[in-house]
């Protein structure tokens, strides 16, 4: 995920959600990975996280 992208999306969960920035930063994370991989199935939001490396 670019850097620029990652930190916006932080940023905009931050303002609707009270959460620590290890959990917003997950939370991005699965975002982004279902967005990518168009499914809700998380061991292939995982699979694809881990070759994107």
């Amino acid at each position: 995920m670019q850097p620029q992208v990652h930190a916006a999306l932080i940023e905009t969960l931050s303002r609707h959600f009270m959460l620590r920035n290890s959990r917003l930063e997950t939370l991005a994370v699965l975002i982004v990975g279902r967005i990518q991989c168009r499914t809700v199935n998380l061991s292939r939001i995982s699979a694809h996280e881990t070759e994107l490396g």
